[in-house]
């Protein structure tokens, strides 16, 4: 009587190992797409990258802020003609906040804010004092909604 209760055990035992053992040699199917400056990457050094709540992923190189929809990009840079453009194209932090605006940090400029429904810029660390040079490290926001910036100053 003993002998069924045994085998019953042992066939439950084995039927999890192979149902474990076949979970774990399937295929997920990975692919893996390599993006450069002849995709038009804007510079093959990315420094910070996300993807934002549209599904975009966001690019920051040491030329330029770079949006990728799966297809193509659109390129970003500092145009010292246009004070709704970016600060500086070496760009080292990306943070998207609850309201859905891209906040970059540069090198040596300090921050920007994109608006994406307006694609302007603004400038939050005001160019007036160039003595100091401000680099904008990480970005977060808090639970009440505060942005947060981790800087360097060298002056």
């Amino acid at each position: 009587m003993r002998m069924p209760v045994l085998f019953l055990k042992s066939f439950v035992l084995l039927l999890f190992i192979c149902t474990i053992s076949d979970g774990q040699t399937q295929s997920n199917n990975l692919r893996f797409e390599h993006l450069t400056i002849e995709n038009g990457l804007s510079h093959n050094s990315v420094s910070c990258m996300m993807e934002d709540k549209k599904g975009y992923l966001w690019f920051g190189t040491e030329d330029g802020l770079n949006r990728y929809d799966g297809y193509g990009f659109k390129v970003y840079k500092f145009d010292p003609a246009d004070t709704a453009s970016l600060a500086q194209n070496y760009i080292t932090a990306l943070y998207e906040d609850s309201d859905g605006l891209i906040w970059i940090g540069t090198e040596g400029q300090g921050l920007s804010k994109f608006d994406p429904a307006t694609e302007k810029f603004t400038e939050y660390f005001p160019k007036e004092n160039r003595d100091t040079y401000r680099s904008v490290s990480t970005i977060n926001e808090d639970s009440e909604g505060r942005i947060w910036v981790g800087t360097w100053v060298v002056i």
